[in-house]
């Protein structure tokens, strides 16, 4: 039932999400990396003010997300994220995720508020410069992306947007990552 209500709530928004964007980008960017590449190098802070770098996430299965706290639509990836992948698996000790806002640094306050409210419990991390994106992703590309890789640091999927059966096919990805 919750899926269905997260479903509907990413459905309903995708419109709104792009109208409210004031520094709208097109949605026709793509990734700059491909499956199969190596993890692009870099550092960031978490909220909890742990300073991880890239050679963290290759020693294990990692999802990276870029949201943006003012998108609905990002808050449906992320509460699908922490629902379905990080409660069923942190507990172990070769998963890691992390989402990266996009939010400007007048936002800030607005991001920590909507990750609270919505239960994310996983890191999370401002790249309001968008220097982490931009290893990802072109400058004009949709923010909600998601990006997993496996214990070797290689990329094996990659999402732009969020959609209810590429979600399956991240669940299931992990899964077996996870084996």
């Amino acid at each position: 039932m919750k899926w269905v209500a997260i479903t509907t709530l990413v459905t309903a928004s995708v419109a709104y999400c792009a109208a409210q964007n004031p520094y709208r980008r097109d949605n026709t960017g793509h990734f700059v990396v491909e499956v199969g590449d190596e993890l692009p190098s870099f550092q960031f802070t978490t909220l909890n003010g742990d300073t991880l770098d890239s050679d963290l996430l290759r020693s294990q299965t990692c999802i990276i997300q870029f949201v943006a706290s003012w998108c609905p639509y990002s808050q449906g990836q992320m509460m699908a994220v922490e629902d379905m992948i990080w409660r069923k698996y942190n507990d172990k000790k070769d998963i890691f995720v992390v989402a990266f806002s996009e939010d400007f640094a007048q936002d800030t306050a607005n991001f920590r508020y909507e990750t609270t409210k919505n239960g994310i419990s996983y890191p999370l991390s401002f790249d309001t410069n968008e220097m982490i994106f931009k290893l990802f992703a072109t400058p004009k590309a949709s923010v909600t992306r998601l990006v997993i890789s496996d214990k070797n640091g290689k990329i094996v999927a990659l999402e732009d947007e969020f959609y209810r059966k590429s979600f399956r096919r991240t669940r299931k990805k992990i899964k077996q990552l996870l084996k």
